[in-house]
């Protein structure tokens, strides 16, 4: 049935642009740190990462996948879907909170056991990024909704002002601060992403 099909790729184009810079994140923020600084500045910050996003990456994955169809079936009832947002907002700060409470208290020691002792300088950048990581919740649970309420397109535009900002805050701050300044960086984007998301959810 074409015009199903043609209404599907008229939502869809906006759902590929969000995986391509989605996807492209990591790529972008690797190659400005290399050129910007140094190889192993790169090394730190991929490895501060990778530790920030352990305690809540594998739940986003989850909320993402099981809230987008909950959304999708109750599209046209706000109040229904503003309650499932709240409570996965509850859900998600109840599991992670206290994860990231943790590596914030004992980030030398988890440090040292996943990484050892060569990796220890990167505690102060491990505990920016799990300050940026934990803002970042709203947008994860947001994007969902957009797309199920038939709007991907605010979702596309709030990842096109996600990567410029960070670009930006990124060339503004690199060079100046090394890797202290690439965190900050990601910091200051994520406040800016959910204060943009907050407002487009309201």
């Amino acid at each position: 049935e074409f015009k199903k099909l043609k209404e599907l790729i008229g939502y869809s184009k906006w759902i590929f642009g969000q995986n391509i810079i989605i996807n492209s994140i990591p790529m972008i923020e690797n190659g400005l740190i290399g050129r910007m600084i140094d190889a192993t500045s790169v090394g730190l910050y991929t490895r501060a990462k990778s530790l920030a996003i352990l305690p809540s990456s594998p739940l986003f994955g989850i909320f993402e996948k099981v809230t987008y169809p909950a959304y999708a079936r109750i599209q046209n009832a706000y109040e229904k879907i503003r309650d499932g947002f709240t409570k996965s907002l509850d859900l998600l700060f109840f599991l992670t909170i206290p994860f990231i409470l943790l590596f914030l208290e004992y980030g030398n020691r988890i440090i040292l056991i996943f990484l050892g002792e060569k990796w220890i300088g990167i505690d102060a950048l491990l505990k920016i990024l799990l300050v940026a990581v934990t803002i970042n919740v709203l947008n994860v649970l947001s994007g969902p909704i957009f797309n199920a309420v038939g709007k991907p397109k605010i979702q596309f535009y709030i990842n096109v002002v996600n990567i410029v900002t960070l670009v930006f805050l990124f060339s503004l701050l690199a060079s100046r601060y090394g890797t202290i300044g690439i965190a900050i960086a990601v910091l200051i984007n994520s406040v800016i992403i959910f204060l943009i998301s907050f407002y487009k959810l309201k």
